[in-house]
């Protein structure tokens, strides 16, 4: 049985993965809002879900099947949402890490479902920002 002592949004949203719902569908599942499952999966291992949240997410992982259970084990232990899993690959000769894009329409790299959830998270943090920078007022 895997056990998480305390549910972060990053394990939240390795849970949501491993039963491959969108975040809608999890949202749902759980009985929380779709905001609330974007902030999770937006701000990762920073947020830690209410204590009710915690005890869904406990049922959930307990009355998931053998398989997604088996994926949750996997995503936690590292085996999946690698940077270069999303088209990105370390820039060589780089210090600092810096990564480079790769493109997408090659033959050999056809989108996967972690892919479309990187840009789903890059755009709920985009949305983020832009709602709190507000309007520009130069523009008026």
């Amino acid at each position: 049985m895997i056990d998480v002592e305390g549910w972060s949004g990053r394990e939240a949203h390795w849970l949501r993965r491993a039963l491959r719902m969108s975040q809608r569908d999890f949202a749902a599942y759980l009985g929380v809002s779709e905001r609330t499952v974007a902030k999770w999966d937006s701000r990762g291992a920073e947020i830690r879900p209410r204590d009710e949240y915690q005890r869904a997410l406990d049922t959930a992982l307990a009355q998931a099947s053998v398989e997604a259970r088996e994926r949750f084990r996997a995503i936690r232990e590292g085996d999946a949402a690698t940077p270069e899993r999303h088209g990105f690959e370390a820039a060589p000769n780089s210090s600092r890490g810096s990564v480079t894009r790769t493109s997408l329409t090659s033959p050999d790299t056809r989108p996967d479902i972690d892919t479309f959830e990187f840009y789903e998270r890059l755009m709920v943090d985009y949305a983020a920002f832009d709602n709190s920078a507000g309007p520009n007022p130069s523009s008026r």
